[in-house]
């Protein structure tokens, strides 16, 4: 752990600033008057530009230092949040939404390529399943956290020291250690990415992603309003789900170092978090939408951990960074496609159908599970 410390710590407190308000934007959203199909939009525009900036900022993590780049992206962020704390109107909110969209994609590609630029095969299960930890655990303390400010102090109020946060980590981030760049031709990774193997990988990523937008545009306002639960209860709940996630990727990152093969961890982490989802369709008493979601949240921390794996097991280090961006933009159009839809379809038929859709699509995912090849590439690592 210790040779990944600061990978950690970053990771960690960019997750926990970050969930203070992320999970509750709809709310605050709907607070100022923005209707159902703006909120939509709002929180698509942000993915919608990672989608179209992922493959160029992955390319760019191969050719400049990753840790110049993670400085960069919190000092995005952190002019989004201050944007978020004293703009109102639609259009406004909506070229911040592109600043955070550059600034996320930025910090995610960035310290992702730092991490798996690193690793080595030996006890490379381990590293990525804690890394995946971190997050678990700073989405929860997050979710904690901002539930109880927002109960305690208006959103602008928590805006305002978010955005103070990611300033301060912005300065931290210059700890982070330098990695090798390299001169890299873009038709290197069109070879890379043109394999079966990566193409049926996209499409499961696809699917899985696809529920990323429904968790921004729908849960909150699902747990709110039919759910009856205050955003203190809330964040609590959404809190104690996300140390699952943590947990799930850490334990299936330790059972790849013994020996459990990739397939069998998609496949679980697809199950569970579909059967998480769909669910949340049928009930709305606390107790069972909490147990649902931590279903779901040890299905996705599986997943999560799969995705690393299989990226360091395909591709060659000095490439990462490109070709783990072109998996990364597919998860953002599902991602997009997804909030697109969600913000209408909640708007007409309830906010839990969005939810229950996405579940289906992560439960297809499954019929893709036996194309994948990891054969030649599992064990081998980047070498």
């Amino acid at each position: 752990m210790s040779d990944y410390k600061h990978e950690y710590a970053i990771l960690f407190l960019n997750t926990v600033f970050g969930a203070l308000t992320g999970f509750f934007l709809p709310v605050y959203l709907k607070s100022i008057n923005i209707t159902g199909w703006q909120v939509g939009v709002l929180l698509a525009v942000s993915p919608l530009v990672t989608f179209l900036a992922s493959f160029p900022i992955g390319m760019i993590n191969d050719k400049i230092n990753s840790k110049i780049l993670v400085m960069i992206s919190m000092v995005l962020t952190a002019s989004y949040y201050f944007g978020l704390a004293f703009v109102k109107g639609f259009w406004v909110l909506a070229l911040f939404s592109v600043v955070y969209g550059v600034s996320v994609n930025l910090f995610q590609i960035s310290l992702n390529s730092l991490v798996m630029k690193r690793v080595s095969h030996a006890g490379k299960g381990r590293v990525l399943g804690t890394y995946v930890l971190f997050n678990g655990l700073g989405c929860s303390i997050g979710l904690f956290s901002g539930g109880s400010l927002l109960k305690a102090l208006d959103f602008q109020i928590v805006f305002i020291i978010t955005g103070i946060s990611f300033l301060a980590l912005s300065l931290y981030s210059l700890l982070l250690p330098l990695t090798e760049t390299v001169a890299v031709k873009a038709r290197e990774y069109v070879n890379d990415i043109k394999s079966r193997k990566v193409l049926w990988l996209a499409v499961i990523y696809f699917l899985l992603a696809f529920h990323w937008g429904p968790e921004k545009t729908s849960v909150s306002l699902f747990l709110k309003e039919d759910v009856g639960l205050n955003v203190a209860q809330i964040g609590a709940s959404m809190g104690v789900a996300l140390i699952f996630l943590g947990l799930g990727g850490y334990l299936f990152g330790k059972l790849y170092d013994k020996g459990l093969n990739l397939k069998k961890i998609v496949a679980f982490g697809l199950l569970m978090s579909a059967a998480g989802n769909i669910g949340w369709y049928f009930t709305i008493n606390p107790l069972m939408v909490i147990l649902f979601r931590i279903v779901h949240e040890i299905g996705d921390g599986a997943f999560a951990v799969f995705v690393f794996l299989a990226i360091t097991d395909i591709f060659h280090k000095s490439r990462v960074g490109g070709n783990s961006a072109f998996i990364s933009t597919i998860g953002v159009l599902g991602y997009v496609t997804g909030t697109v839809l969600s913000g209408g379809l909640g708007q007409v038929f309830g906010n839990a159908f969005p939810i229950l859709v996405s579940g289906l699509l992560s439960l297809a995912g499954l019929l893709a599970v036996p194309k994948l090849d990891f054969s030649a590439g599992e064990q081998k690592n980047l070498y």
